[in-house]
């Protein structure tokens, strides 16, 4: 685990370290004064980074969350269970 006062530059930090082939996260919920004074997290993690980057939903839909499990481990299967 690694700590730091800009999440951007510590994600950065991290997948440096660990020689990440991308970086994926899920956005939280803002408003946009919140955004404002504390500068936007995920802008930086998109436009600064020199990486792949995949934002991924914050939420799935109830009628979807089936759908995204099956088709999980569908591939999971697919590939032996070793995810790649």
């Amino acid at each position: 685990m690694e700590y730091g006062t800009d999440v951007a530059e510590t994600v950065f930090k991290v997948a440096d370290d660990v020689d990440a082939s991308a970086i994926a996260f899920t956005p939280r919920e803002g408003s946009r004064w919140l955004k404002l004074l504390s500068g936007d997290t995920a802008n930086a993690l998109i436009s600064e980074s020199e990486r792949p980057v995949v934002v991924l939903p914050d939420h799935v839909a109830d009628g979807d969350a089936g759908a995204i499990d099956a088709d999980a481990t569908d591939s999971a299967a697919e590939d032996g269970g070793g995810g790649g």
